[in-house]
């Protein structure tokens, strides 16, 4: 886990906060194409602006992401330790 986050951050994350808009706004450009064909210019320029005003946001969900997966790891470790079961039942 902690080496696919690392290659997150390295694919998220690389360069300023305009290279980073630019970057998110070709993905979701692609993904949106996907599902509805050619992008006019309205299309294109709504995605854009979208993207430059999600500063931060990959930080947050990296952030959101660890913090799960830390909570994953600690229940594993403990696991075999007295009154785990019991408590894994309340989330069924």
């Amino acid at each position: 886990m902690a080496k696919k986050h690392r290659e997150l951050e390295e694919k998220f994350l690389v360069g300023n906060a305009g290279e980073i808009a630019a970057a998110r706004s070709e993905r979701t450009a692609e993904r949106a194409e996907r599902w509805l064909g050619s992008l006019n210019g309205k299309q294109q320029s709504i995605i854009n602006d979208w993207s430059e005003n999600r500063v931060g946001q990959i930080r947050i969900w990296l952030e959101g992401r660890r913090t799960w997966q830390k909570a994953l790891l600690d229940a594993l470790q403990s696991r075999n330790e007295p009154g785990f079961e019991v408590a894994s039942r309340v989330y069924e």
